[in-house]
């Protein structure tokens, strides 16, 4: 039977640029749970100025009156460096 993977719906960010001029946009994802570890839980936090290798950075410019929306897929990739490839449960 071949795997499925299961559709991402959270956490979910959806950015929308409402102005008729490209907007620079950059997006900064911050863990709190890492492959099912707490890592910021107090009295630890997630300090984006202090990253500890999992903070991930992103910047692009978002065309007049585009949106975009990253899931909970999105954002593993942007972690894990690659899509998710399967089902695991």
């Amino acid at each position: 039977m071949p795997t499925r993977r299961r559709a991402c719906t959270r956490p979910r960010s959806t950015i929308q640029n409402l102005n008729l001029e490209p907007a620079p946009v950059v997006k900064l994802v911050l863990p709190l749970i890492n492959s099912g570890a707490v890592v910021a839980r107090e009295p630890n936090v997630a300090d984006p100025f202090t990253p500890p290798g999992r903070t991930i950075e992103e910047a692009f410019k978002l065309p007049p009156l585009g949106a975009t929306t990253d899931d909970c897929c999105r954002i593993a990739e942007l972690l894990l460096g690659a899509p998710p490839s399967g089902d695991t449960g």
